[in-house]
């Protein structure tokens, strides 16, 4: 039992992971409903590269770094 409790039988990687993608996918959708219809561009590269370091800090140090723009 101790450990489970820090953290030895779960996969915490991967549960860290999908809470990012999960967080993200929501910001993405929010700027979507935000923009109401209209033309939305949309650099893929930039939203990855967000995914993505925010995913290794989060792990590493346990935040995530919030899109400024």
């Amino acid at each position: 039992r101790t450990l489970r409790d820090f953290g030895f039988g779960r996969n915490i990687m991967q549960q860290r992971i999908l809470e990012e993608f999960d967080y993200r996918a929501e910001r993405l959708d929010k700027l979507f409903d935000e923009n109401d219809g209209k033309q939305l561009i949309l650099d893929p590269r930039s939203f990855f590269d967000l995914l993505i370091t925010s995913i290794i800090n989060r792990i590493l140090v346990g935040y995530r770094y919030d899109d400024v723009r």
